[in-house]
């Protein structure tokens, strides 16, 4: 079995400038962490939800779907004041905003899904990540380089993780250098497709030379 992971658009994923962004959502001057996704349980993002108010800075959510209620509602039973769903984001450019925006991304998954498109994209802004060692994600990020892992389902390992970037701007910036670096030579589209055409070739001859 051969393993071709997913890839990025380096070109239209790159750092932009968040301020107009900043301006509309009122986060000016705040550290922000983000999740982008759909919002369904095997993600996770209630844990990320419960560890809001030991953060030291703003949570925007955005994505939509069937676990929103309950997100809503451990919100308003806990009182947390720092977390902002922004919707379903569908077009890439207000979507490269937020990510540029983030100081960090979290996608705190609870199930061993695929490597996540959306870890990808957050690299390629130069923006450090906080995830679950879950599926395919291991693939793109490396403890203590581009990223931190956390415990699945655990708040306060969230909450310390995130904090230990929000709270060292040279650490962050170091590991958000290196995840774009990570983007651009291991999972840019055309390298990605270079494996898929290589592989084809590669069993094109096998099954001639069989026949």
């Amino acid at each position: 079995m051969r393993v071709i992971p997913g890839g990025v658009d380096i070109v239209r994923f790159k750092k932009v400038s968040s301020a107009g962004i900043r301006r509309e959502l009122n986060l000016d001057g705040k550290k922000i962490v983000l999740f982008a996704g759909k919002l369904t349980k095997y993600k996770g993002v209630k844990y990320l939800i419960k560890a809001a108010k030991k953060i030291h800075g703003d949570i925007v959510i955005s994505g939509d779907g069937p676990e929103k209620k309950n997100l809503l509602k451990i919100i308003s039973d806990e009182k947390i004041t720092n977390v902002h769903f922004v919707g379903h984001v569908d077009k890439t450019d207000r979507l490269v905003k937020l990510y540029s925006m983030a100081d960090v991304f979290v996608a705190p998954s609870v199930w061993d899904e695929p490597l996540g498109l959306v870890v990808l994209e957050a690299m390629a802004t130069n923006t450090p990540v906080v995830v679950t060692r879950k599926g395919g994600i291991p693939l793109a990020v490396k403890d203590g380089k581009n990223g931190l892992f956390v415990r699945p389902r655990n708040a306060t390992d969230i909450a310390n993780k995130v904090n230990r970037l929000l709270d060292d701007d040279t650490l962050r910036a170091k590991m958000g250098t290196t995840a774009r670096k990570i983007a651009e030579e291991k999972f840019a589209w055309p390298l990605i497709a270079e494996k898929f055409n290589h592989m084809y070739e590669k069993y094109a001859l096998v099954n001639h030379a069989v026949k």
